[in-house]
């Protein structure tokens, strides 16, 4: 084959497409239909129920947990009530990964308190720093 170029030869066997053909769909034609699978539940016991309904239920939102305001709280205010509110807010962060979602609302809410807390006594420590200051 020496006056045939191999791409011609290859160009000539293969006849031409605009489009490619239409793919293999396989069908269920004929197939016997399958029931549904029911899922089983195995207890503690190791017995097994089947025909059992599964309910799945989706976590509720996360609480804010306040670490942020808790982190600015500590540099910026009071580091003693900062720090208590830093740890509460990781509680939080844990109890709710946990699944302990009243735990988590709750350690929410204590980190809150005492973020609060260390905010005010920053403010009223700074005002006072500030009279003594001006008056000395």
């Amino acid at each position: 084959m020496s006056g045939v170029d191999e791409k011609s030869l290859l160009q000539s066997a293969v006849p031409p497409y605009e489009e490619a053909p239409p793919a293999y769909q396989p069908s269920n034609y004929g197939a016997t239909p399958t029931a549904p699978v029911r899922p089983v539940i195995i207890t503690e016991a190791g017995e097994a129920i089947s025909n059992a309904r599964v309910i799945v239920r989706q976590a509720p939102r996360p609480p804010p947990d306040y670490t942020v305001f808790a982190v600015l709280v500590t540099v910026f205010f009071c580091l003693p009530f900062g720090i208590i509110g830093v740890i509460r807010a990781s509680n939080a962060r844990q109890r709710y990964m946990l699944g302990d979602f009243e735990g988590a609302e709750r350690d929410a809410k204590s980190a809150r308190s005492w973020s609060l807390i260390g905010l005010m006594s920053g403010c009223v420590l700074a005002s006072i720093l500030l009279v003594v200051l001006l008056v000395y």
